[in-house]
This record gives structure tokens, sequence and C-alpha cells, in this order.
């Protein structure tokens, strides 16, 4: 017997001996003041009669008549059935009491007495099928919310398989030219990818990862992408980090440093690219400017990333983050405000 089962068992057994309780003690008044002799054994015996008659309808309706009715969507037969089975319940008590109250017959076959057990068979029916149906929406409303998890972890792996075949895309175009010019810098370049890829294909498979992993990451990435000696002093670079304990998305920040580099036109003069983390433990702010690149609005691959992160964000912070696009004298930038609490 499993744990929910026993506990089930207790709680009903703990509730009708509570009501046999009750029961004895109002019989044990009620008797002798309605002139009807009866020891206590008889009072028990009676209680006990009195208890498994009401019990009957309740557990018929919860197990039975419920499920293959109700739920079904039978009102009429549910209805009309229960209904019977009221009708039927209260005639069987007048002859049950016969047997236990030694009282005058024309009172125990009377419609009065016929009448008086309706309304105890009519409330215990009736919080038995709120509580059947209570139960059955509890039950449909998590198997729905297990549903809707199961298509959000499906859609952030999906979107997670779009990100890693973007990122690559971008940075084997480096490697390539930089093998193409026969660079001594291909090599370390390499290295430095097969880094970037363990940290996409372990760390990246975990909900979460900490702060300073998902640094780490942006760090070499932006060390692969400075590898032209007349990029890095056109890249600022600010982070801020107040406890190193904060837990994030992992690969949540790359689309937005991958596409500073790709439209940001480093070569041209006076361009830069700027990015700017300040992680608090309740808050994280991430900024992303740079130049702006006319080539930005022709190009219809651009967004793809983008639009990946606005998706994850939505399954997972609901409510709680902003991002901000703005573009103003030729400089574009994104603003992130995620709420971690």
């Amino acid at each position: 017997m499993n744990r929910w089962l026993f506990q089930r068992i207790l709680l009903h057994t703990i509730l009708w001996l509570l009501f046999i309780s009750v029961s004895m003690y109002y019989f044990s008044f009620w008797l002798p003041e309605a002139g009807i002799d009866a020891g206590l054994l008889k009072i028990l015996l009676y209680v006990l009669s009195w208890t498994f008659y009401l019990m009957i309808l309740p557990y018929l309706d919860y197990y039975v008549l419920v499920p293959t009715l109700l739920f079904k969507k039978k009102y009429i037969a549910f209805i009309s059935l229960n209904f019977s089975l009221i009708v039927l319940f209260s005639y069987v008590k007048m002859f049950v009491d016969a047997l236990f109250l030694e009282t005058e017959p024309k009172w125990l076959f009377s419609f009065l007495h016929f009448v008086s057990a309706m309304p105890y068979l009519f409330i215990f029916s009736l919080a038995t099928c709120l509580l059947r149906l209570a139960e059955e929406w509890l039950n449909r409303l998590s198997i729905q919310e297990a549903l809707i998890k199961d298509k959000i972890e499906a859609e952030l792996k999906f979107l997670k398989a779009q990100i890693n075949p973007h990122f690559l895309f971008n940075t084997l175009n480096n490697i390539y030219s930089l093998t193409y010019t026969q660079s001594p810098k291909a090599a370390p370049a390499l290295l430095k990818l097969s880094e970037m890829l363990r940290y996409m294909l372990y760390d990246s498979n975990q909900q979460e990862v900490t702060i300073q992993q998902e640094v780490t990451f942006l760090n070499n990435y932006i060390e692969f992408m400075t590898l032209k000696e007349r990029w890095k002093n056109k890249v600022h670079i600010s982070i801020s980090i107040e406890h190193e304990s904060i837990r994030l998305p992992p690969l949540l920040f790359i689309n937005f440093i991958e596409n500073a580099f790709k439209h940001g036109n480093l070569e041209a003069e006076h361009s830069f690219i700027g990015i700017y983390l300040t992680a608090q433990l309740d808050q994280i702010s991430f900024k992303v400017e740079n130049t702006f690149n006319e080539s930005w609005s022709k190009d219809h691959t651009s967004g793809i990333g983008i639009k990946n992160v606005f998706a994850r964000l939505e399954r997972l912070y609901p409510g709680k983050y902003s991002l901000i696009e703005h573009i103003e004298n030729n400089v574009y930038t994104i603003h992130l405000n995620l709420l971690l609490s």
C-alpha cells in the first residue's frame, strides 16, 4: 500500500469515527427525550447501521456515478439515478429504524419519517460530488501544468539548438579568414573555439549556470573576435558582479555581442562596441552598444538570434524582464534588464 493511499484511508477512518462519536452523543440524549427506550449497546448498533447506511451513496457517487455519468456529461441520468437512490435509501431506513427503535409503528412508517433522512443523504451526496469534481479539476490542472512545462522545455531546447549553429556560423567564418591568410593566430583561435564549444556542449545543457561561467564564455568570445589588433582598442568592456552565486540561463547574452561584432563595422573610423554588465543578487543589467552599420536593415538573417533571446526570456522570465532596442546618431543600443526575484 503506497503512502498516499494509506493517508487517504486513515483520513476517511478518522472522519467516520468522528461522525460515529458525535452521533452516539446525540442519540444518547435524543432517544430518551423522544420516549424511546434504548441502552448503550443498542444505540451503538443503531449508529453503526446509520453510518453504514450514509456511507453507501457517497462512495457510490465518488467511485461509480460521478466518473461514469457526470464526467461523461450524462447529467439527466446522473440526477435521476441519485434521486432514485435517495428515495430508496430513505425507504429502507424506515425498516432499519424499526429494528432498533421501539416506538410507535405509525410514526416509524410515516411520511415525515420517510423524508427525514433525505436532507442528510442529499448533503452527503452533494459534498462527495463536489469533492470528486474538485479533485478532477486539480488533477487536470496538474496535468496541464506538466504539459506546459514539457512544452516550454522542448521549446527552450529547440531555441538553444538554433542558437548554437548561429554562433558556429559566425565564428567559423572568422577562423576561415585567418586560415585563408595563413595567419599564425589561426591555431590559438581554434583552441579558443574548442573551449567555447566545450561550454556550449556541456555547461549549456544545464538549466542554469553561474554568472562567472557565462562571463568567462563571453570574455573568451570577445578575445577571439578581437584577434585583429586594430579592433582591440575599439571594444570597451565593463563588468561588475555583486556575488558569484548569481545563476542564470546559459547563452543568454551571446547573441547581443555577436550582432554587435557582425553589424558594428569596426573597420570604419570612430567605430566602437561597448559591453556593460552589472549583476546584483536580485537584478541583472546588460547593455551592448555599437556604431550602426547600414547593412543591418538589408540583412534579413540578422534578427534570428535576437528573436530567439526574446522567446527564451518570455518563457523563462515572463513579466520580469525588459529588452529595449534604440538607434540614435548611428549608434545601436540594446538594453536587457532582468529581475531575478
